[in-house]
């Protein structure tokens, strides 16, 4: 009888080491929530914006935007901020968070913001350059004449 007596009580102290060990852990990760959703929100957001750059870069008919916002330019006064309503299919499709023309007549798609700003720079001439004065520094990479992607390094 001692036997079963200890096989229970060995039983019985697994069945509590499990369970304190389940609370325990339980407690740990709601605890350390806070801390742990704003890491996974990060690697997801990281992972989006890749993925959006990557669309602009090599998803897109980057013509047809071209084209698209030139006779949107024409329409339009310098320093102007645009709504979806305002561009055309071929830009509203591509769903910017904002569209503006600067001051030097650039229209500016931007897709990032917060602390990765990214987006297309899409000039009236092919022989105008982009340069921006900005901190952090824009990063330029021509898609075609006359149309940029940008990006902050």
């Amino acid at each position: 009888m001692s036997d079963t007596s200890n096989n229970l009580d060995a039983r019985t102290i697994r069945q509590r080491r499990l369970t304190a060990a389940l609370v325990l852990g339980t407690t740990l990760l709601i605890g350390a929530s806070p801390f742990l959703l704003p890491a996974g929100w990060l690697v997801v957001s990281m992972v989006q914006v890749t993925l959006e750059c990557n669309r602009l870069m090599t998803a897109v008919n980057h013509l047809a935007v071209r084209d698209a916002a030139r006779s949107l330019l024409t329409k339009y006064e310098t320093r102007t901020d645009l709504d979806a309503s305002q561009l055309p299919d071929a830009l509203a499709r591509l769903a910017p968070r904002m569209a503006f023309i600067d001051d030097r007549g650039f229209l500016r798609l931007e897709f990032g913001g917060g602390f990765h700003h990214f987006g297309l720079f899409i000039v009236p001439q092919e022989s105008e350059a982009i340069t921006l004065d900005r901190e952090p520094p824009l990063q330029f990479t021509a898609l075609e004449p006359g149309i940029w992607f940008y990006e902050e390094t």
